[in-house]
């Protein structure tokens, strides 16, 4: 890249945002000058027919670009120079294949939360906030569902336990004796009381159950055995 065009790349990234778009790639960079001569649809369009991995958009990789011209070089020979030789075999241009990005290893959580905390993009920072207050919810909803299990099961066997109890208790208990209804037999005759005390002026209810205020005024009359 000559100086030229350094410099006109650190301008355009200044007017797109910066550094920090950059590093979120936001850019939108229009594509630089080719070479004269390349083809940069031609070069995709043979990289796929032969396997090699080629960006889609952009200026290919050089390796991709070198092997291109390699292929399509005719080779001297004698008779009829043809247009272009065949392409080169896909194992001579297998050093110029990108390798595969490998699967990213695997980190705690505690660890990949303290990144992110201590990441300089905000936004970063952020996603570590929001994701340690998910945790934090979640570990709660987890610690009350455990709870509310040994809760509900204590309680299934302390039901069990009282059932069990309560048919032992009636087991050993002895029987009650039951009453009879009517065994009650009155001193008095309730005739006789209610005219004693209209005859008295007592005050007693035609109807009912005599008071026992009249009942004892009315025995306290009789005439007391010698």
């Amino acid at each position: 890249m000559t100086v030229a065009a350094l410099r006109w790349l650190l301008a355009e990234i200044d007017t797109q945002g910066g550094p920090e778009a950059a590093r979120q790639n936001r850019l939108d960079l229009p594509e630089p000058a080719r070479p004269t001569g390349i083809s940069f649809s031609a070069v995709r369009a043979w990289a796929r027919q032969n396997g090699i991995p080629c960006p889609k958009q952009g200026r290919p990789p050089g390796a991709v670009v070198a092997a291109w011209k390699t292929s399509t070089t005719p080779t001297p020979q004698e008779g009829p120079t043809p247009v272009a030789t065949a392409p080169a075999p896909v194992v001579a241009a297998a050093d110029v294949r990108l390798k595969a990005a490998p699967e990213p290893p695997s980190i705690a959580v505690g660890q990949l939360l303290k990144w992110g905390d201590d990441h300089q993009d905000p936004d970063v920072r952020d996603q570590a906030a929001r994701a340690r207050m998910l945790l934090t919810g979640l570990r709660r909803r987890h610690a009350a569902d455990q709870e509310l299990t040994a809760i509900t099961t204590e309680r299934e066997q302390l039901e069990q336990r009282l059932a069990e109890l309560q048919a032992r208790e009636e087991e050993l208990a002895p029987a009650k004796p039951k009453r009879k209804r009517g065994s009650y037999v009155r001193d008095y005759d309730v005739r006789t009381v209610r005219a004693w005390a209209a005859e008295n002026g007592v005050d007693c209810p035609r109807v009912g159950q005599i008071p026992k205020r009249v009942l004892e005024a009315w025995r306290a009359s009789l005439p007391q055995a010698g």
